[in-house]
C-alpha cells in the first residue's frame, strides 16, 4: 500500500516523492528499499532513464552475487530487483533494452539481474491472439530496419542460451515459441531469423540443436517446424 500511495502522489505532483524514493531505493534500511522499487516500478512509463539509472544504482551496491547452480534457487532480492525491470523493459522496450545489453558483458552484478528480467519477459504474451511479445519485438525490428534493437535482442538471447542459470528456462520459452510456429508461419520466420544468430557460437549450438532434435522427434505430436528450424542451424565443424 505504501508503494501505491507514494506513487499516486508522485502522479499528483508531490516534488518530495522522487527524491525520498531515490533515497529509499539506495538506502540500507531494506524494507524502504523494496518500498521505492515497487513504486519505481509503478512509476517507470513516465521517466523511464531515471527509474532504470536509480534501479541499476540499487542492483550495484548490493552484494557481488555468488555463482549459482543450475539447481539451486535464485534469491528472491534477485527476482524483486528482475521484476521491476521487466515491467520497465516491457513498458518502454527502449532505450531499456539497450542499456541493459550493454551492461551483460561487463557488470556482473547487473548481470543476473538483466538476465533474468529479459527471460521473463520473453514468457509474456500479447493480444489478441496471445503472440509472443519479444518475439514480436525480433520480428518488428527486422521488418522496420531496427538494427540496434535486433542487436540488442540477439545479445540477450545468446547470452540467455550460454549462462548456465538462464539455459533451461531460455530453452523452455524457445520449445513453446517452436510449438506455436507449427501453426503460425509468421512466428517460424521469425524463429528462422533469431537462431541462426543466437547459435553462431558454441555452446549455443549444441543447446538449440539438442532442444529442435527432441521436439521433431517427439511422440506422439512430432513438430514439422523444428525439422525445418533444426536445417537452419549452423553445422558442426
Amino acid at each position: 500500500m505504501a508503494a501505491n500511495a507514494l506513487t499516486l502522489a508522485d502522479l499528483l505532483g508531490v516534488k518530495t516523492v522522487r527524491p525520498l524514493l531515490r533515497d529509499w531505493c539506495i538506502g540500507e534500511v531494506e524494507s524502504r528499499r523494496w518500498t521505492a522499487i515497487r513504486a519505481y516500478s509503478l512509476l517507470g512509463p513516465t521517466a523511464p532513464e531515471e527509474t532504470l539509472d536509480v534501479l541499476l544504482d540499487s542492483i550495484r551496491q548490493q552484494p557481488q552475487p555468488e555463482p549459482v547452480d543450475e539447481d539451486e534457487e535464485i534469491p528472491e532480492s534477485v527476482h524483486q530487483f528482475a521484476d521491476a525491470l521487466e515491467l520497465l523493459l516491457l513498458a518502454v522496450r527502449e532505450p531499456v533494452l539497450g542499456k541493459l545489453a550493454e551492461c551483460l558483458g561487463r557488470e556482473r552484478t547487473v548481470r543476473q539481474h538483466a538476465l533474468l528480467a529479459f527471460l521473463k519477459a520473453c514468457r509474456q504474451t500479447e493480444e489478441p491472439d496471445d503472440r509472443p511479445l519479444v518475439l514480436h519485438w525480433y520480428a518488428q525490428a527486422r521488418a522496420g530496419a531496427e538494427p540496434d534493437t535486433e542487436h540488442h535482442l540477439t545479445v540477450f538471447w545468446k547470452a540467455l542460451l550460454a549462462d548456465r542459470t538462464t539455459n533451461d528456462g531460455a530453452l523452455d520459452v524457445l520449445s513453446g515459441w517452436v510449438r506455436r510456429a507449427d501453426g503460425e508461419p509468421e512466428t517460424e520466420s521469425a524463429l528462422a531469423a533469431l537462431l541462426p544468430a543466437v547459435t553462431a557460437e558454441p555452446p549455443n549450438d549444441r543447446r538449440v540443436g539438442h532442444r529442435l532434435r527432441g521436439l521433431r522427434d517427439s511422440p506422439p505430436s512430432p513438430s514439422p517446424s523444428a525439422a525445418r528450424l533444426l536445417d537452419l542451424l549452423p553445422r558442426p565443424s
